[in-house]
């Protein structure tokens, strides 16, 4: 079903193209290149997409609780949307709640200190997903604590 639909895609585009109906301009460049992707290898494409979500889920399969550990969060979410694990989400993490919204996207934003019930679960994974820059101190924050069942975004990404 996913090879037709990228099929149709390739098929529509390049109809579009030979009307003089798309304006590449409007699309931004991860868009413009996945079209053109689709255009020039749909299998592939299909193939390159299958290997990034078995990555995706490798870490996280069988969890039944995933946090989400910092400000990168949102697109950490919609990497987890697309492999249908964004249901399993039940906090974003913070280290200190002042200054954060009460939810993100629907999801409950708590502190990370309030969540040790979660703590070392088997059925629970806490994805670390911040900048370079503050890394290592939550993963200070998250050894102090006690927690060993995280692993860093860019696993994932």
């Amino acid at each position: 079903h996913k090879l037709e639909l990228a099929l149709k895609t390739k098929a529509d585009f390049l109809a579009a193209c030979d009307k003089e109906r798309v304006d590449l301009t409007l699309y931004s460049d991860h868009y413009r290149n996945f079209i053109f992707r689709i255009v020039v290898n749909p299998k592939q494409v299909l193939k390159d997409l299958k290997a990034e979500e078995d990555k995706i889920l490798e870490p996280i399969k069988g969890c039944e609780n995933i946090i989400i550990y910092g400000k990168i969060g949102q697109r950490v979410q919609q990497i987890l949307k697309r492999v249908k694990y964004n249901t399993r989400i039940r906090y974003f993490a913070v280290s200190d709640i002042k200054g954060n919204e009460p939810e993100v996207l629907g999801i409950p934003v708590i502190a990370i200190d309030e969540l040790m019930e979660y703590k070392n679960q088997e059925n629970t994974k806490i994805i670390v997903a911040v900048g370079k820059s503050t890394q290592e101190e939550v993963e200070t924050n998250l050894k102090k604590l006690g927690f060993e069942n995280y692993f860093q975004a860019k696993e994932i990404m």
